[in-house]
């Protein structure tokens, strides 16, 4: 699942920055992002914003040619659903940003662990946007027959045998792939724990060193060579 990720900051520097933190992130999050940087509103500009719907947009308040608050309720216009982060050095503008219902503010200079903590909940905001849209389906075939699910229904894949099983809430699926297939064509919603096992993260209860305790109250068992990684993303994905 790809992601359009508009960039607007007039001050170079800060671009290229910004620019630098969503690559990486993306890259940490295993997610793929299209950038559209611009530190200048001109007609490239608008004929971008015409022609690409943005799914995250990091926005500079305070812009040269015009307020980014302005630029704001117009770019929310053409994109209701997008998740919407301010950035600026000017904290005056914060009550302001939030009354737009940005999605998110960060202050110059930014700190790049509150910025991966926010990229992070936006990927999960862009995900949700994406399911409610009924674009995130994945199909597999048992049996000459096609079966297609959402992936937010899927509780956790794991490798029995021969065979991979898919559970959901409602059925189980047993079908012939690999773990590692599967996990490529998943979102961020979903954490790899073993070489065998990967887990909706919105199904986790508690997650420990050795094992997943699910909301169903199921257990599954942490790899070791897997625990300190799956820990780490975890503790940054927003709880509900």
């Amino acid at each position: 699942m790809g992601y359009n990720v508009l960039i607007c900051d007039d001050d170079r520097l800060s671009l290229k920055i910004n620019q630098t933190y969503v690559e990486e992130l993306s890259k940490k999050f295993k997610i793929s992002t299209c950038l559209y940087c611009f530190n200048e509103i001109d007609d490239t500009y608008t004929e971008t914003i015409n022609k690409v719907k943005m799914d995250l947009i990091l926005l500079d308040i305070d812009l040269k040619e015009i307020n980014g608050l302005v630029l704001a309720k117009d770019l929310l216009k053409k994109n209701p659903w997008s998740v919407l982060i301010f950035i600026t050095g000017y904290t005056e503008y914060a009550l302001d940003a939030f009354d737009l219902l940005a999605f998110g503010y960060l202050a110059k200079p930014i700190d790049s662990s509150k910025f991966e903590k926010l990229f992070a909940k936006a990927i999960v905001q862009m995900q949700s946007v994406k399911y409610k849209r009924v674009d995130s389906l994945i199909s597999f075939t048992i049996r000459k027959k096609q079966f297609t699910l959402r992936q937010t229904d899927i509780i956790y894949i794991e490798k029995v045998g021969q065979k991979i099983k898919i559970v959901t809430m409602q059925e189980e699926y047993e079908i012939y792939d690999t773990v590692t297939s599967l996990e490529n064509k998943l979102g961020y919603l979903f954490l790899r724990i073993s070489s065998s096992t990967i887990v909706n993260m919105q199904e986790i209860a508690i997650l420990s060193s050795r094992q997943a305790t699910l909301k169903t109250g199921e257990n599954l068992i942490v790899g070791r060579t897997y625990s300190k990684r799956a820990k780490s993303l975890y503790s940054k994905f927003p709880k509900s």
